[in-house]
C-alpha cells in the first residue's frame, strides 16, 4: 500500500466527517451542552478545509490554499470555544451548587 499525500488527506476527510456526524448526534442528544453544537460546526469546517486541500493538489492555484487555511483556522476557534463552553458550564454548575448550599445553611 502506498501512502501518499492524497491518502492522507482522504483519511483525514473521513476522519474529520465521522467526526462531525457523531458530534452532531450528541448535540441534538444532549441539547443543553453547547461544546457539542461548536465542536460539530468545528469539525464540518476542518472536513472542507481537508476537501480544499485535496483540490489544490489537483488544480494546483494559491486562492485553495487561502481556502483552506482559512477554514482551519476557523475550525480550530471554534473547537477551543466549545472547550471553554465545557470548563464555563462547569464552573457554573459548581457555583450554583455552593449558592444552593448557602442559602439551604441560611
Amino acid at each position: 500500500m502506498k501512502f501518499d499525500v492524497a491518502m492522507f488527506t482522504s483519511l483525514w476527510l473521513i476522519t474529520f466527517l465521522c467526526c462531525a456526524l457523531i458530534t452532531t448526534a450528541l448535540s441534538r442528544m444532549f441539547a443543553g451542552v453547547a461544546a457539542f453544537r461548536f465542536w460539530s460546526a468545528g469539525f464540518y469546517l476542518l472536513a472542507a478545509s481537508s476537501a480544499c486541500f485535496a483540490l489544490h493538489l489537483t488544480w494546483h492555484t494559491d486562492v485553495l490554499l487561502v481556502v483552506t487555511a482559512t477554514l482551519a483556522l476557523q475550525s480550530r476557534i471554534l473547537i477551543w470555544s466549545g472547550t471553554r463552553a465545557v470548563r464555563f458550564e462547569r464552573a457554573v454548575a459548581r457555583g450554583s451548587r455552593r449558592v444552593c448550599r448557602v442559602l439551604r445553611a441560611v
